[in-house]
């Protein structure tokens, strides 16, 4: 009896977080999907409509802009935090005794999100935002302008706020694969005579595919899911020109008491986001069977 009640014990301690998982992820998730089938607005009674939310979808010029925003984000987010991130985790790897340093790189990960949207949008203020002041005394008037206000400028503006607080987290990663490096490699490598670029080019960044790929889908996720950033800072304004599907869906959603239209909304982010989540799981796990 007491070798049974053993063999069951870690059934029971995985019920509780199985039972929470699946009221607050699985069943609102299936939910949402019905939802997007269905013409919901809290007023009058729920009707099922099929594809219609998604026939109109694909009609909507909003979404469309919320999209290519989304793409933009996606470009940005790989072409500046990823080589960013790669430098100061290589810059990082060469310092062994000053965990300062360390400590000021990863700062922005432990802000609250709130703290630094509100930060960066104080920095944007077009009257006495720093970025501006300081370009107005080197004599750059022609640059200053209002950042979150200017159509030119204000996607671009949250993303490289968006950009300062990512970076940290592709440091770890980044730093978390130089160190699964084996320090023979290099020491082979200078033996060969080969120089401090040819070691990062040919040692280094090959080791660090499976990293890399990690990164990427990482950086895609995180450019598909980004919410927080643009509804404090700008609420996708103006005229939608910072909108992304995320705050767009929340708009229709809770602010038009649309469901059915903010679900279909969620269920095409959702899918965009699982492909790249399935790269993610599988390159995990082929990493996971090699070790």
């Amino acid at each position: 009896m007491f070798r049974k009640k053993i063999r069951f014990a870690p059934v029971f301690f995985l019920a509780a977080p199985l039972f929470f998982f699946t009221v607050w992820i699985i069943a609102p998730a299936f939910y949402s999907i019905y939802l997007s089938f269905t013409k919901v607005d809290l007023i009058s009674p729920t009707k099922f409509v099929g594809l219609y939310n998604y026939k109109v979808l694909f009609s909507d010029s909003i979404f469309y802009r919320c999209l290519i925003n989304n793409l933009k984000w996606i470009i940005i987010y790989l072409t500046v935090p990823i080589p960013i991130g790669l430098a100061l985790a290589l810059g990082l790897n060469n310092i062994k005794r000053v965990q300062v340093l360390k400590v000021v790189f990863f700062l922005p990960m432990a802000i609250s999100l709130i703290a630094v949207n509100l930060m960066w949008a104080w920095m944007y203020n077009p009257v006495w935002g720093i970025i501006n002041v300081v370009l107005r005394r080197l004599g750059l008037d022609f640059i200053t302008r209002a950042w979150l206000g200017d159509p030119s400028s204000v996607l671009y503006a949250v993303v490289f706020a968006s950009c300062w607080n990512f970076i940290p987290l592709i440091v770890i990663t980044f730093s978390a694969g130089l160190t699964s490096i084996p320090p023979e490699l290099m020491e082979a490598a200078k033996i060969d005579g080969a120089s401090s670029l040819q070691q990062l080019r040919h040692v280094t960044i090959p080791l660090l595919r499976s990293t890399f790929v990690i990164a990427i889908v990482l950086t895609v996720i995180s450019s598909l899911r980004a919410f927080d950033i643009v509804y404090s800072m700008t609420g996708g304004g103006p005229a939608n020109l910072s909108n992304v599907l995320a705050v767009y869906m929340f708009h229709e959603a809770f602010h038009d008491l649309l469901l059915g239209y903010g679900s279909a909304i969620a269920v095409i982010l959702t899918i965009m986001s699982s492909v790249f989540v399935v790269i993610y799981l599988n390159n995990v796990l082929k990493k996971e069977i090699s070790y």
